[in-house]
C-alpha cells in the first residue's frame, strides 16, 4: 500500500511538471517577444525541449504538436512553425542515445536540416529570395540556438529529478568546463538580446514619430493652400466642378514625393476626388481599413497591416503595411488621407538587425572559443590530476608509476605537489597495513570459526546434528508468515519415541545417545524434499512439511514407521523402537505458531496412548479431552484433601468351594462435577504426576482400617488385597510405611496382600527383591498383578519371594473358545503350582470361563460373574450372608 501511494505521488509530480512545461510553452508562444516590423523572438521551444528530455520523444512530440496547433489556429502565427516540431523530434531522438550535448545537436540540426527546409519552403512560396527571408533564417537560427542553450542550462542545473522524487539523494555533479561554457555564452547572448530588444523598440518609436510628423506637416501645408478657397470654390467641390477637382489633383501631385506613397482626398461620403495611387478610383469609395488590421497610434494616426496569412512571413506582412494619417479639412467638405509605406523604414531597420545578429553569432562563437581555451587551460590540469589520483591507493599498492601533471596555474601545481607527498606517506602506510592486515585476517578467521561454532551450538543439536528448538521456532515463524501470504499449508508433526526412558534407565545413557543418533539418521533419510527435521529435546523430534496435506503427511509418516522396522544394532545388541506422532495443520488447526505447536503436542499425546507406531491428526475434540485430563490432573490434588476418593471391594472366591477367600480394594473417585471417574482415567495421571504415592498410602490405610472394622464386627476374616505402584520401590521408606499402617489400623499382617506389577522388576531387580523379601518376612502376602503382560521372564519368577500370581483379564476372556490362549493359561497355572504359588484369575465373567479355570485347577477366581466391586456397606452385607453366597441365585453379575 505504501509503495502504491509513493508511485501515485511520483506520477502526479511528473504530470504536474509536464503540464507546466506545456502551459509555459503556450504562454510564451502567445506572448512572443515582438521586436519591430514582424521580427519576433519566441521562447516556447525552451520548455518543449525540456519536456522531450524529461518525458521522452512521444510525450515531447505531443506537447510540441499541441503548442503548434494552438499557435496557428488561436494565435494566428505562420503555419511554417512546424519546423520547430521537427526540431523537438530530432533533438529528442538524439538526446535519448547521447544526452548532455543539446546545444551542439541543435546547431547541427539547424545548419543541416532546419535552415535548408525553411529556405526551401519560403523561397518556393515567394519564388524569390529577399532580404527579409535571409533575416528571418538568421533570426530562426539565433532563436533556436538560444532556446537550446536555455533548455540545456535548465536540465543541467534545475533539480527536476528531486522534484519528481523528493526522497532521491542529491548526488548531482557539474562539469567545470560545461559551467564555464554556459556562463560565457550566456554572458554574450543575454546582453546582446537585451540590446536588440531595446534598439528595436527605439527604432520603432523613431520611425513612428517621423512618419507622424511628416504627415502632419504635409497635411498642414495642404490645408493652408485650401484655406484660400472662396465660397465659389467650395460650391464647385460640392458640384464636382472639373476646375476644382483638377486643382485638388495638382495639390496632391505637388506634395507627393517618392517616400510619401499616397495622398487621397475624399468628400464626406468617402468618394475619391483626388489621388496619386494606382489602386484608388476616382469617384469610387475609399475604404482604407478594408482587409487590414488597423491600430491607432495617435490621434488621427494609424498603422494598417494586411490581414494575417499563415503562409506569409511576418516581415513580408509588415513590408506591405503602412502608416495612415486621416484628417478632415476645416471649412471644406473634404477628408485628407496621407498613406506612408512601412517598407521605407523597414529596410533600414532590417539592415541594422542583420548586422546585430551577425555580431551576436560572432561574439557567441568567440565566447565559446574563449570558454574552450580557459577550460582547456584550467580544467585539463584538474582532469589529469583527477585521473592520476583515481584509485591512488590501489596504484600505490601495485607500485605503478604515476605521472603528476604540470600546469601554469598555481593552485593546480600546489595540488600536484600535495598529492605527490601524500602518495609517499601512503606507500609507507601500505607496508604497515599489510602486516596488520595479515594479523587481522588471522583474527577474522578465528572469529569466523567461533561464530560458526556459536551458531552451531545455538541452532543445532550437538548429539544428532539436527536443527534444535531455537531453529525450529524461528523457521516455523518464517514459514507461517510466508504461507499466510501464499495461502499454502504447513504440517507440524511431533514425534516422541516410545519407552525411551526405560531404555535409558536400563541400558544407560550412552546407549540412549547412540540410539538417538541412529534414529535421527533414519528419520532424516525418510523425509521428502519439502520436509525438515528438528530435534527439540530428549526423545522428541519435529518434522515441518511445506505445502502439505493429510495424504502427503501420511506418506511421510509411513516412511518413518518403515525406517524403524529393522532392529537397531548397538553395542552387540539389537533394539526395536517405535514412535508416536501427532500432526497439526496450518492454517486449518490454528493461525499462530503457539497454537499449531500446542495442537500437535496434544495429538501426539493421544497417539502415544495407542502404543506402538501410531499417529494422530489433531481434532478439535482432542482439546476437550486434553482439558478433561488436565482437569483430572489438577483435581487429583484436591481429591485427597476433600475426601473425594472412596474404596470399593470385589471378592475373591475359592474355585472349588465357592466361598469368599479374599477381597481386593479398588479405589474410585467421586468428582463433584464429573461424577464417578473410573480408575483407568485417573490412575495413569497419578502415576505420571507422582500423586500415586499419596493415593496408595490412603488406599492402604483405608483398606486396612476397613478390614479391621469388619473383623471387629464379627465378620469373616479374609485377606485384603491392595495394589501398590512400582514407584514405591524407588522410595526407601516403603517397609516403614507398611509397618506404620498396620500399627495404626491394628490389622494382622497375614490379612494384608500387596499386589505389584511385573514392571517393578524391569530395573534394579536386586534392590526390589530385597524390599519384597523384607515385606514377605513381615508375614504379608505378595502377588504379581496382571501376570503375562509385563516385561519379566519366567526365569525371574523363581527368584521372586511372592505367594500369588494373578492372571490378567486379557488371558481369561473367551478362554474356553480359544485353544492357544487356554493352553497358555494352563501352562502358567501348572508352572505356578510347581513353585508352590497360588493362582488367581481376574476378569471372570461367564460360566464357561469359570468351568474351564476350575478344570485347570486355578485356585481363586475374581470377576463380575461373582460380584462387581461394592461399597463398604454392601460388601459387609455380602460377608454376612456367606451361606447365601454359595447359592448361584444370590450372585451379582
Amino acid at each position: 500500500m505504501k509503495q502504491f501511494a509513493w508511485l501515485a505521488t511520483k506520477r502526479a509530480r511528473m504530470a504536474l511538471i509536464y503540464l507546466l512545461c506545456i502551459a509555459l510553452a503556450l504562454l510564451f508562444e502567445y506572448g512572443k517577444l515582438h521586436l519591430i516590423y514582424g521580427i519576433t523572438f519566441s521562447f516556447s521551444s525552451i520548455f518543449l525541449l525540456v519536456a522531450v528530455c524529461l518525458f521522452g520523444v512521444r510525450w515531447g512530440l505531443i506537447a510540441s504538436v499541441l503548442v503548434q496547433v494552438c499557435s496557428i489556429f488561436i494565435f494566428h502565427n505562420p503555419m511554417f512553425g512546424w519546423i520547430y516540431c521537427l526540431e523537438i523530434l530530432i533533438i529528442g531522438l538524439v538526446n535519448r542515445r547521447k544526452p548532455g550535448q543539446m546545444l551542439m545537436w541543435d546547431a547541427i540540426y539547424w545548419f543541416a536540416l532546419g535552415l535548408p527546409v525553411m529556405y526551401g519552403i519560403y523561397s518556393g512560396y515567394f519564388s524569390s529570395v529577399s532580404h527579409e527571408l535571409i533575416l528571418m533564417l538568421v533570426l530562426a537560427l539565433c532563436n533556436g540556438l538560444f532556446n537550446a542553450l536555455m533548455a540545456e542550462i535548465a536540465l543541467n542545473y534545475i533539480p527536476f529529478s528531486q522534484w519528481i522524487e523528493p526522497s532521491r539523494k542529491k548526488d548531482r555533479t557539474y562539469s567545470y568546463s560545461k559551467v564555464l561554457f554556459h556562463l560565457s555564452i550566456v554572458a554574450v547572448a543575454v546582453p546582446s538580446l537585451m540590446y536588440i530588444v531595446m534598439n528595436s523598440r527605439y527604432s520603432d518609436r523613431v520611425a513612428t514619430e517621423n512618419s507622424y510628423q511628416f504627415a502632419v506637416n504635409a497635411a498642414s501645408r495642404i490645408q493652408q493652400e485650401l484655406s484660400l478657397w472662396g465660397k465659389e470654390d467650395v460650391l464647385g467641390i460640392k458640384l464636382r466642378s472639373k476646375l476644382q477637382i483638377g486643382y485638388l489633383k495638382q495639390i496632391v501631385q505637388k506634395y507627393t514625393s517618392e517616400t510619401l506613397t499616397n495622398i487621397v482626398i475624399t468628400d464626406h461620403e468617402g468618394r475619391v476626388l483626388a489621388s496619386n495611387g494606382k489602386e484608388t478610383i476616382l469617384n469610387g469609395k475609399y475604404n482604407w481599413q478594408s482587409g487590414k488590421n488597423v491600430l491607432a497610434l495617435q490621434k488621427d494616426f494609424y498603422r494598417a497591416l494586411p490581414s494575417s496569412n499563415h503562409l506569409v512571413l511576418p516581415a513580408q506582412q509588415w513590408k506591405e503595411g503602412s502608416y495612415i494619417y486621416n484628417s478632415s479639412l476645416p471649412g471644406l467638405p473634404l477628408n485628407l488621407y496621407i498613406e506612408m509605406e512601412v517598407r521605407h523604414h523597414q529596410a533600414n531597420v532590417f539592415a541594422q538587425f542583420m548586422n546585430q545578429l551577425w555580431y551576436l553569432l560572432l561574439f557567441a562563437a568567440a565566447a565559446a572559443a574563449v570558454a574552450h581555451f580557459l577550460s582547456r587551460m584550467l580544467v585539463q590540469g584538474i582532469s589529469k590530476l583527477a585521473s592520476s589520483t583515481t584509485d591512488l591507493p590501489q596504484k600505490l599498492k601495485e607500485m605503478k608509476a604515476i605521472e603528476w601533471p604540470s600546469s601554469r596555474v598555481f593552485e593546480i601545481t600546489s595540488l600536484s605537489y600535495n598529492f605527490r607527498q601524500m602518495s609517499l606517506n601512503l606507500m609507507q602506510m601500505f607496508h604497515e597495513w599489510k602486516t596488520m592486515n595479515e594479523q587481522l585476517e588471522e583474527q577474522t578467521y578465528k572469529l569466523r570459526k567461533s561464530e560458526e561454532k556459536l551458531h552451531q551450538l545455538a541452532f543445532y543439536d550437538i548429539l544428532s546434528g539436527l536443527p534444535n528448538r531455537v531453529y525450529f521456532t524461528t523457521h516455523l515463524q518464517e514459514l507461517i508468515l510466508d504461507s499466510a501470504e501464499s495461502n499454502r499449508s504447513i504440517a507440524v508433526m511431533f514425534a516422541d519415541l516410545n519407552r525411551f526412558k526405560q531404555i535409558n534407565d536400563t541400558l544407560g545413557h550412552d546407549v540412549g545417545d547412540l540410539l538417538l543418533k541412529e534414529i535421527s539418521e533414519r528419520f532424516a533419510s525418510s523425509l521428502t524434499e519439502n520436509c525438515k527435521l528438528f530435534r527439540i529435546g530428549g526423545d522428541e523430534f519435529v518434522i515441518l512439511m511445506e505445502d502439505a496435506d493429510e495424504v502427503r503427511a501420511c506418506e511421510v509418516i509411513e516412511r518413518i514407521f518403515a525406517s524403524l522396522v529393522e532392529p537397531i544394532r548397538l553395542l552387540n545388541s539389537s533394539l526395536y523402537s517405535s514412535v508416536s506422532i501427532g500432526i497439526s495443520m496450518f492454517p486449518r488447526d490454528g493461525d499462530s505458531m503457539d497454537v499449531i505447536v500446542k495442537n500437535a503436542d496434544i495429538a501426539m499425546y493421544f497417539a502415544k496412548a495407542r502404543g506402538g507406531n501410531s499417529f494422530h491428526f489433531y481434532e478439535k475434540k482432542l482439546n476437550d479431552m486434553f482439558e478433561e485430563e488436565m482437569l483430572l490432573d489438577h483435581g487429583l490434588r484436591e481429591a485427597l484433601q476433600k475426601d473425594q476418593l472412596v474404596l470399593h471391594y470385589q471378592p475373591k472366591v475359592n474355585t472349588f468351594t465357592g466361598a469368599i477367600c479374599g477381597v481386593e480394594a479398588l479405589v474410585r473417585w467421586e468428582h463433584p462435577e464429573l461424577g464417578r471417574i473410573p480408575p483407568d482415567k485417573f490412575i495413569p495421571l497419578a502415576e505420571s504426576s507422582g500423586l500415586i504415592l499419596k493415593i496408595d498410602e490412603w488406599v492402604l490405610m483405608e483398606a486396612c482400617r476397613q478390614n479391621k472394622a469388619w473383623q471387629d464386627a464379627g465378620l469373616q476374616k479374609i485377606p485384603m488385597a491392595v495394589n501398590l505402584s512400582g514407584l514405591h520401590f524407588s522410595q526407601t521408606h516403603l517397609v516403614e510405611l507398611i509397618q506404620q499402617v498396620l500399627e495404626q489400623s491394628g490389622l494382622d499382617e497375614r490379612y494384608l496382600n500387596l499386589e505389584i506389577t511385573e514392571g517393578v522388576f524391569i530395573k534394579n531387580v536386586d534392590p526390589v527383591i530385597d524390599t519384597i523379601t523384607r515385606i514377605r518376612d513381615m508375614g504379608i502376602q505378595l502377588s504379581i498383578d496382571d501376570f503375562g503382560t509385563g516385561y519379566s521372564s519366567l526365569s525371574q519368577l523363581q527368584r521372586l519371594p511372592i505367594s500369588n500370581v494373578k492372571l490378567d483379564r486379557s488371558f481369561i476372556h473367551d478362554i474356553a473358545d480359544e485353544p492357544k490362549k487356554a493352553a497358555v493359561v494352563k501352562a502358567i497355572i501348572d508352572l505356578a503350582h510347581s513353585m508352590r504359588m497360588t493362582v488367581v484369575a481376574e476378569g471372570v465373567e461367564t460360566k464357561n470361563e469359570m468351568n474351564y479355570l476350575k478344570q485347570c485347577k486355578c485356585d481363586e477366581l475374581q470377576g463380575y460373574y461373582f460380584s462387581r466391586p461394592l461399597p463398604a456397606d454392601e460388601f459387609s452385607a455380602l460377608l454376612g450372608s456367606e451361606d447365601d453366597w454359595k447359592k448361584p441365585a444370590a450372585r451379582t453379575v
